[in-house]
């Protein structure tokens, strides 16, 4: 938007050469043109300072259009003459939004590094914390397997102690009902 609005005031600039060559009046209608460039430019500015330089540009725009209606009534070639230093603010501009729209870009750039390279981390934390609680898990697994196994042949073994042992052992519960009796028992009750 804002290039364009500047195309468009060095158009209207190459328009006023044209007609100040068929001497057509053309300083009122430069000046009109170039304040709506300028108005258009001032709504686009990005910032503050863009914001003040377009209104210096607009007051040294008006300046030399008053001196020159002063200086050459009536003359358009006279007057267009004076629009050179318009043009060479207006490239001014544009080199000062160039250089600040490159910085902007640059500092985007940088930005976008910098959140890459806070991403990559990230990703790398979250895999390396991923991988430690897969290895911590399968750590508490084998863990618990052989805690089980042990558990078991513990089982086992106290089962053979019972059976084996050199004396008749058995087990009621609450209703007197035999619910365990050791083989040496069952042994000697001939079973």
């Amino acid at each position: 938007e804002l290039r364009r609005a500047l195309v468009h005031i060095e158009y209207a600039y190459r328009d006023l050469g044209k007609r100040a060559e068929k001497g057509a009046p053309t300083l009122q209608e430069a000046l009109q043109k170039v304040r709506q460039e300028l108005d258009t430019l001032s709504a686009l500015a990005l910032d503050p300072g863009q914001q003040n330089r377009i209104e210096g540009m607009r007051k040294v725009v008006e300046g030399r259009f008053a001196a020159t209606e002063e200086s050459h009534p009536g003359n358009p070639a006279e007057s267009l003459g004076a629009l050179g230093p318009l043009r060479s603010l207006i490239i001014d501009f544009q080199v000062r939004q160039i250089a600040l729209l490159q910085e902007r870009q640059f500092e985007n750039e940088a930005r976008i590094v910098a959140f890459n390279k806070t991403l990559r981390l990230t990703q790398l934390i979250i895999g390396v914390s991923v991988v430690f609680l897969l290895a911590m898990i399968l750590l508490n697994l084998r863990t618990r397997s052989r805690a089980d196994r042990a558990l078991h042949y513990a089982a086992l073994e106290i089962k053979d102690l019972y059976d084996k042992a050199p004396a008749g052992y058995f087990s009621v519960d609450a209703s007197i009902v035999l619910t365990s009796i050791n083989e040496t028992l069952l042994r000697w009750l001939g079973y």
